[in-house]
């Protein structure tokens, strides 16, 4: 029994296959990513929002045991200690799932198209044109930013580890005939490379339902593409 071939579709991010008005193919992408502000404000939102929660549980358990008969249990004392920090993991995933940042991108033979929240930006397929990952524009500020607080901070016996987040982000850029046009801001090397990689191969998988060659068949009807009645030809 032949197994069959796994879709360069499957996996991350959405893609969905369809057509347009006129009946064409079309590849549309639903990238989403955290940027490396909302990185920022989640972690920092969250380690104080854990600080104070386990702040007020140790003052609630201890009040009990001052004056209170019951006095403090121990499920109490374990839940003031133990329960903001347990669930901080949680709440950082439930936050950077809803607040991430998202776009959709479109492919037809023709035309490449980046739909945002007020207008689209329609892009000529047959002009020459790539998908890069560009370090983000802030990364060298950050970078001399926390360069500065290390040498403040080397007289003393520790420092606070600081995270970078400007410097592990990149911009997702469509490259148009040597202009750049960024279409989502990604915070983390692996996200980033995996819309790249998907963006690249759909311009491939593209490329062959046109016709133009080079591309990538996801199909055995797309290796027909190019013929006349588009189809696989009949047995016998």
């Amino acid at each position: 029994m032949a197994i069959p071939a796994k879709s360069p579709l499957d996996g991350g991010p959405a893609t969905r296959r369809g057509t347009d008005e006129n009946g064409k193919p079309t590849l549309t992408v639903f990238p989403r990513a955290l940027t490396p502000f909302r990185a920022k404000v989640i972690n920092r939102g969250t380690l104080v929002g854990t600080i104070f929660g386990t702040g007020y549980g140790l003052w609630e358990v201890v009040a009990q045991a001052l004056f209170s008969p019951a006095g403090a249990t121990a499920v109490g004392w374990g839940l003031a200690l133990v329960g903001p920090v347990a669930f901080l993991p949680v709440v950082r995933w439930i936050l950077r799932f809803l607040w991430a940042k998202s776009a959709t991108v479109i492919f037809t033979p023709d035309e490449f198209k980046v739909r945002g929240p007020w207008s689209t930006k329609r892009f000529s397929r047959d002009a020459p044109h790539d998908f890069s990952l560009i370090p983000h524009d802030r990364a060298a500020r950050e970078r001399e930013s926390l360069a500065y607080w290390d040498q403040k901070w080397m007289r003393f016996w520790w420092t606070l580890p600081i995270r970078r987040y400007y410097g592990g982000s990149f911009h997702v850029s469509f490259n148009y005939m040597g202009q750049r046009n960024d279409i989502i801001t990604v915070y983390g090397r692996a996200k980033a490379a995996a819309i790249q990689t998907r963006l690249k191969a759909c311009d491939d998988i593209m490329n062959n339902s046109g016709g133009s060659g080079g591309g990538v068949a996801i199909r055995p009807q797309d290796d027909w593409a190019g013929l006349p009645g588009g189809d696989l030809p009949a047995a016998g």
